[in-house]
């Protein structure tokens, strides 16, 4: 273990509220790490994703450096629009031929349905 997780062991074990700080504090750091990840796995730079979602790049930067401070329906767009990019971005390298998305409206999620074209005989049911 290095020193300073021995340190932050330590100091959860004496210290309550560093304890809460500590834990929400990286709790926002991961989510950001994970959504810049995303991100960059799509390909796109943080201009880009702005320019998609009509923010500013600073807005971008605060989600993926410091997503504590951001709202909820912030970061529900952000990564919506990640995810969409990744879920293309996958099913063009698996060469999926027809793709069907639809909005689930009671979760608010994305339900993604996809049949090569080939399965079909030319008839549309």
């Amino acid at each position: 273990m290095s020193d300073v997780k021995k340190y932050i062991e330590k100091r959860k074990q004496i210290d309550p509220e560093f304890t809460e700080g500590f834990e929400s504090g990286y709790a926002s750091f991961k989510i950001g790490v994970i959504l810049a990840q995303a991100r960059e796995e799509t390909g796109m730079t943080i201009e880009e994703l702005a320019s998609r979602l009509n923010w500013n790049k600073s807005t971008i930067f605060q989600i993926e450096n410091n997503s504590s401070d951001v709202s909820i329906s912030i970061l529900e767009k952000y990564a919506r629009e990640v995810v969409q990019q990744l879920i293309i971005r996958h099913l063009r390298k698996l060469k999926i031929e027809s793709i069907l998305i639809q909005k689930l409206s009671i979760t608010s999620h994305y339900c993604l349905l996809y049949v090569p074209c080939s399965l079909f005989s030319g008839e549309v049911y």
